[in-house]
């Protein structure tokens, strides 16, 4: 993206996925601006940046692109990764792996089932899994793939990618979920296929 300020332009680049990733190096860079970096300087520095573990990071394997992104999750970090898996598609299959937002006590229902209408009208393919696989699916709809468990997740994983068509893949969930077993199991399959 490229930035103006008043005396100056500079373009940025930031290894993250998601516009909501720029809101928060735009705030950095007025931090840097007001602490007397140069806008130059504040680009730099934000291309130089690396992602923490588990944290909307990329993977590339093959012609598939995986959006890694199970630190935590809420109902707005949710809305805003399925976007940004749209936003990096660019014309690719667009696959939602989604498991629980823990800890929304009496909303949990709403935001699932919510989350599950956004990934019908959103994705190409979801799956789904957790405590309100049944939430999640009632949004989805009829073709909803939604598991009580990661393990029934993982073992439905096989049949998303028969061919070798482009796809990007976005794995979120909230880190009790711990959907790095998905994210190992899914590159397993993509290397042995």
């Amino acid at each position: 993206f490229t930035v103006k300020t008043h005396a100056d332009t500079a373009k940025v680049y930031l290894p993250m996925t998601g516009i909501h990733n720029v809101t928060d190096a735009l705030l950095a860079i007025h931090a840097g601006l007001e602490c007397g970096m140069e806008l130059s300087e504040c680009a730099a520095a934000l291309a130089d940046f690396t992602p923490t573990a588990l944290r909307s990071d990329r993977v590339e394997i093959g012609n598939i692109t995986i959006i890694r992104d199970f630190y935590n999750a809420n109902p707005e970090a949710m809305v805003a990764s399925v976007h940004a898996l749209n936003l990096a598609a660019e014309g690719r299959k667009r696959i939602a792996l989604l498991g629980n937002m823990n800890e929304l006590g009496d909303f949990a229902a709403n935001a699932h089932k919510s989350l599950g209408e956004l990934c019908r009208s959103s994705t190409d393919t979801a799956l789904f899994c957790g405590v309100n696989y049944n939430d999640f699916a009632e949004g989805y709809g009829d073709t909803a793939a939604a598991f009580p468990t990661q393990g029934e997740m993982i073992a439905a994983l096989p049949r998303l990618f028969p061919s070798k068509e482009p796809a990007v893949v976005l794995i979120k969930a909230s880190r009790g979920l711990a959907m790095e077993h998905v994210f190992d199991a899914l590159s397993k399959i993509l290397a042995d296929s």
